[in-house]
């Protein structure tokens, strides 16, 4: 039992890690900014189409007479 205190003792003293885990972090909300960009970024893209086609329709059934 008091070898497992020891070891759990030096591996909470143990900081070697520490910068890998805070660059996995940082890392995982640098993913999460950038999809939540992109999501914002599909939304505006796909009203801009949608848009474009609404207009585009009118302009067509405008022409033939519709």
């Amino acid at each position: 039992m008091m070898a497992f205190r020891k070891l759990l003792a030096r591996f909470a003293a143990d900081r070697r890690g520490l910068a890998a885990v805070e660059y996995a972090f940082l890392c995982g909300l640098l993913v999460i900014a950038i999809i939540t960009a992109f999501n914002g970024l599909a939304s505006a893209i796909i009203m801009t189409w949608d848009n474009v086609s609404t207009q585009s329709g009118n302009a067509i059934g405008k022409a033939i007479g519709n």
